[in-house]
């Protein structure tokens, strides 16, 4: 990250640099900041084509936004996808709050824009060998956009 930020290469050049973190609230417990040596090219991120992924649960969120890496995220212009939780966690971003919702459903949250709701991802599932065919298959209610009133 040192060698492309001192470069000065033109935007967008070299590979695209990915770093996923599963279950962040584990990883960053004991007071640990597993995401320390990135923080200083967080702001440049974009230029540097380092996208950062973060996963966590909704148990907990608001209190972990104090995270110093989390936080430089989301004021660095980061997205979030805010999945099914309980609205009793409290305010997540501004005017928003996490709600129970279907399975692969969340609210998008992309700076300067209104929360979307999304389906990320509904597969069906594949029939083991021996399973009984035609059996009904439950799915995922259709998408309804709700009004968002900033």
């Amino acid at each position: 990250m040192e060698k492309r930020q001192d470069s000065g290469a033109a935007k967008g050049e070299g590979p695209r640099i990915v770093v996923v973190i599963d279950d962040y609230d584990i990883l960053a417990s004991g007071g640990t900041e597993p995401l320390q040596p990135l923080l200083a090219y967080l702001p440049s991120a974009r230029d540097l084509r380092l996208n950062v992924i973060v996963t966590r649960p909704v148990a907990g969120a608001a209190r972990a936004m104090y995270d110093l890496a989390l936080q430089t995220i989301r004021d660095t212009g980061g997205s979030t996808l805010v999945m099914s939780g309980e609205r009793s966690e409290g305010q997540l971003l501004p005017r928003l709050y996490a709600e129970q919702m279907v399975a692969g459903r969340g609210r998008f949250v992309r700076r300067g824009e209104r929360p979307r709701l999304i389906q990320v991802a509904h597969f069906t599932p594949v029939e083991p060998l021996g399973a009984r065919p035609g059996r009904a298959e439950s799915s995922p209610p259709p998408l309804q956009e709700e009004t968002y009133a900033p």
